[in-house]
């Protein structure tokens, strides 16, 4: 039996018959024909090489054309097309390569002046003929796979050009468009699978078609038919584009290399640390390393590290679309991260890590893999920092070029293909190195500068000089004309004049988010938004958002990343950005910044169990966690807003549930600096309500129990005052105050509270079965701790068939541990247990795989359960685990102490750990003791029941 399979790319169709068999036999394999419908392979590709020729050939230099004209013709290519396929082995492979190189050079040479559907064309074409030829034999190689990925990555770049487009052009290449994103797809040839598959559904009119084509680009069946080829690599994710034109630093990375290549063997993991002043270089050295090391190590990662949040996320994407590890969760960042470090430590893959930007050694130490082989490289500012992480003789300082390496490193910028520059344009440029004093940034940046005004170097000198003298003599009259830091202010000057108004407010905006990987949607506003009119580029309208980007992108001051979809500003353009902003400007871009992330981030709910906007909030929360620390950075000299208030507080309903960097308090704290700094007599003071109720429950997570009480009943009055009385909000509040006072053990009062809550419940004709569970859970939990256990059950089986409606994993796990809990505490440990199975059976369910406190409690009460049941063993396995949960997700010092009791109950049962046991039994008290100030309540006696009194009801 056999179907076809209609694909259009641009200027050639494929129709690709797939013959199958009833018994295939995998020596045979597939049996792929390619024929031309309309016209054949080669007149497809002169076509294209035509049209590219004719596209450029105003531009052309005379070394250009020759290379057109070299490459290799259609005739050629389809000689050795037709060579690979007749052969059994893949001998023929480099042939094939060789054929295919010169159109990449090609199109690397010509960059920005290739008509992008012509580029589009060829490029396909180019794939088609290599993944075709490989999916009909069944091998490949990595020579293949390499070239494959290039294909594709060059593509992206040719997608990333779509992306900064104006929408009228979009709406015309729309086919184009949807063969960039593919890319996505065969940039691993299985990365964004999912992505591409969903994003066909009905947007294009081959979309079937092109789904059955992208199912037989599946990596798995591509590199586990590859020759030797391992399951997860070679896994190169590095999602900044290879600079082409970097140049010099062999001393640099003779040393790097001389340090690393042993240990990507055998030997420990090694470290190189390579510090300096921003913007010297550490960045493009260490970028440029990892892409040469691309043929020979099977792994190399790139990871930001200016941040915890920032290094989980990274590796979070790494264990999702790169390694795609197993049982990883897209919005589990930590989880994933640990993952990524753990399968580095226990694979035989040779692997590179390169950590960029770091700030912290400790922070480094966390995720840095404990095995016998492997390498980490990393670019820090601080020499303090490259100290503590590595030995002093595993730490560069990079530093500026000299002036021979600086004068043609300069040169390179402009004219990287010709550095036989005349005499006067050499002293001019060395002049400028000499200035700049060899700072790679700075260099850079003024090779832009100078190539956006058309200038020659030795006509630039005098203008950057005279500039140089005006401006620090205005800004401060110490200046140094020899003082490279003040050579480089002049710089920043000459290119910040040079932006257009709407330039002037992007780059203000991403002066202050992160400065890796902002997404470019950010910057997207539908047409008919409310907006100001600075916004309008946004939309779009008259000058437009490719507009602004490729003018800053041409100036240097940005750069796209590899995927096209994120935007990076290096640390020191944002601070000299800032810097040279007046006070007026930098509040105009502060407050832009807050207005397009409000749109953006998801507005806070009523539930943050219902996870549905969770994967919006995490695309944008590191660039709202930025506005915030900048906004800390700058308070005195920034006002706040009540767009700045919402925004914070939206960002506490996410991170209250997402919090594996521990960002929670600090957000928290700067919402209350925010909101009493609000110049505003109006200002909503439901706000601070909201703030109230945030803190309140975090002080409950930490076993604050106290302030919990005093903040939410602040919080009630405020509630009370502004609101009607049936308002969710004013439910929840009582819903807290009940949950508080359970804590502290004034049941009677958490029932009380409970109750008015669902009055107001009763008044709300529509129904809210996910409130209904979670007043009943909570009532429950009341009763039994008084031994109400009757009542109790009636409320859990209240909740549990609500859970049925609601159909949530979590709220039935919830149920469940109740009905443990319940049957435990009347010692029907047969019911208990079967509770315990039903529990454990919806967390297999849930697929969730990631360390949560329910799953911490979850393992406790099974340890309890196990512990009545003399089964000690058992019982601490299941303690162990709910005190790694306990250190992992950063539960209170009460949650602690009760484990390492229950740790200390059940080893005691063991004669060979009786050591152990008095530990968790020191552990234990000692930890107590830190709580028993503030709690007197809390009884002194050594049993569960006394140690049940420092945690939350929730968990007893």
């Amino acid at each position: 039996m056999s179907h076809a399979i209609e694909i259009s790319f641009n200027s050639f169709d494929f129709l690709i018959v797939e013959q199958k068999t009833e018994d295939l036999n995998p020596s045979v394999g597939l049996k792929i024909q390619i024929e031309m419908q309309g016209m054949d392979l080669g007149k497809g590709i002169i076509a294209v090489r035509k049209n590219i020729f004719d596209d450029c050939e105003q531009q052309l230099d005379s070394q250009t054309r020759e290379l057109v004209a070299s490459i290799p013709t259609e005739n050629d290519l389809w000689i050795e097309l037709e060579k690979v396929r007749q052969e059994e082995t893949v001998a023929n492979f480099s042939r094939l390569q060789s054929m295919i190189k010169p159109y990449l050079s090609l199109i690397n040479r010509l960059g920005h002046a290739l008509n992008n559907m012509n580029e589009v064309a060829l490029l396909w074409g180019l794939l088609c003929v290599a993944v075709l030829v490989c999916l009909e034999k069944q091998v490949t190689n990595e020579g293949m796979i390499r070239m494959m990925r290039e294909l594709s990555r060059m593509l992206g770049r040719v997608n990333r050009l779509y992306a900064l487009s104006d929408q009228e052009i979009l709406n015309e290449v729309k086919e184009d468009m949807l063969q960039g994103m593919y890319d996505e797809a065969l940039n691993t040839l299985q990365a964004h699978y999912e992505t591409v598959k969903t994003f066909s559904n009905g947007f294009f009119p081959h979309g079937k078609e092109l789904r059955k084509f992208v199912d037989l680009l599946n990596t798995e069946y591509l590199e586990q038919k590859a020759l030797d080829a391992p399951n997860r690599w070679p896994c190169h994710d590095i999602p900044i584009d290879r600079n082409e034109h970097f140049f010099g630093r062999e001393d640099v990375l003779s040393v790097i290399d001389r340090q690393l290549e042993p240990s990507l063997q055998k030997g420990g993991v090694k470290r190189v640390v390579l510090y300096g002043i921003k913007g010297i270089g550490k960045t493009q050295i260490s970028l440029h390393y990892a892409y040469s090391k691309r043929d020979t190590v099977d792994v190399v990662l790139w990871i930001p590290a200016g941040d915890a949040l920032s290094i989980q996320h990274r590796l979070s994407n790494i264990a999702v679309a790169s390694l795609r590890l197993d049982g990883v969760e897209s919005q589990s960042h930590k989880d994933n991260a640990v993952r990524v470090i753990d399968w580095l430590e226990n694979t035989d893959a040779r692997w590179l890590l390169v950590y960029d930007d770091a700030s912290s050694a400790n922070l480094l130490k966390q995720y840095c893999p404990k095995t016998n082989h492997g390498a980490i490289l990393v670019t820090a500012n601080s020499r303090h920092l490259a100290h503590q992480f590595a030995h002093k003789q595993k730490c560069l300082e990079i530093k500026g070029f000299d002036d021979t390496e600086g004068t043609r490193f300069l040169l390179n910028c402009l004219s990287p293909d010709d550095l036989e520059e005349s005499a006067t344009e050499y002293e001019a440029a060395k002049d400028l190195s000499r200035e700049l004093g060899g700072h790679a940034l700075g260099m850079h940046q003024i090779a832009a500068l100078i190539d956006s005004r058309a200038e020659s170097i030795e006509r630039f000198v005098p203008i950057y000089k005279s500039k140089m003298e005006l401006f620090h003599r205005d800004l401060d009259e110490d200046w140094d004309p020899h003082n490279f830091k003040d050579c480089l202010g002049t710089l920043w000057q000459l290119s910040f004049e040079n932006l257009q108004p709407y330039d002037r407010i992007c780059l203000g905006v991403l002066a202050y988010l992160t400065p890796n990987f902002t997404p470019i949607e950010i910057f997207r506003l539908p047409k008919d938004t409310i907006s100001p009119e600075k916004l309008d580029f946004c939309k779009d309208q008259g000058y437009s958002l490719g507009n602004v980007q490729r003018h800053l992108l041409d100036l240097a001051l940005i750069t796209v990343d590899t995927r096209g979809d994120t935007i990076s500003v290096h640390r020191l353009v944002q601070a000299e950005y800032r810097f040279h902003s007046s006070q007026n400007d930098r509040q105009e871009n502060f407050d832009t910044a807050v207005h397009l992330l409000l749109r953006k981030f998801p507005s806070r709910g009523g539930s943050r169990i219902l996870e549905k906007d969770w994967p919006i909030a995490e695309r944008y929360i590191l660039q709202v966690l930025a506005l915030i620390k900048n906004y800390r950075q700058e308070e005195r000299s920034l006002r706040s807003s009540g767009e700045l208030c919402n925004l914070i507080c939206d960002a506490t309903w996410y991170l209250f549930l997402n919090d594996t960097a521990e960002n929670l308090e600090l957000v928290l704290e700067t919402g209350f600096e925010a909101y009493y700094a609000w110049d505003d007599l109006e200002k909503d003071v439901l706000i601070r309500a909201y703030l109230l109720c945030n803190s309140a429950l975090h002080n409950v997570n930490l076993g604050e129990f106290h302030n919990a009480l005093r903040k939410t009943e602040e919080c009630l009055s405020i509630q009370k005052s502004k609101l009607l009385p049936n308002d969710e909000q004013i439910l929840n509040s009582y819903n807290n105050l009940g949950i508080i006072h359970g804590s502290l053990a004034n049941y009677t009062t958490g029932l009380a509270c409970f109750e008015k809550a669902r009055e107001i419940l009763r008044s709300d004709p529509s129904e809210n079965p996910a409130k209904s569970i979670l007043l009943s859970l909570n009532t429950a939990r009341n009763l039994y701790c008084m031994c109400n256990y009757e009542k109790a059950k009636e409320c859990l089986d209240s909740a549990l068939a609500d859970s049925y409606i609601v159909e949530s994993w979590y709220w039935r796990l919830s149920v469940y541990i109740g009905f443990n809990s319940l049957y435990f505490r009347m010692n029907d440990l047969a019911t208990a247990h079967k509770y315990i199975e039903l529990a454990e059976d919806a967390i297999e369910k849930s697929r969730v795989t990631r360390l949560t406190p329910l799953k911490g409690c979850y393992a406790f009460q099974l340890g309890r359960l196990y512990l009545a049941q003399n089964k000690f063993q058992e019982s601490i396995k299941q303690f162990e685990y709910a005190l790694t949960v306990c250190k992992y997700c950063k539960l209170s010092v009460g949650a602690k102490a009760r484990v390492h009791f229950a740790l200390f109950k059940a080893t005691e049962q063991d004669p060979t750990r009786q050591e152990e046991a008095l530990k968790h039994q020191a552990d234990a008290f000692r930890l107590r003791e830190r709580i028993l100030a503030n709690r007197r309540e809390i009884r002194r006696d050594d049993d569960f029941e006394a140690f049940d009194l420092l945690v939350k009801i929730m968990e007893r």
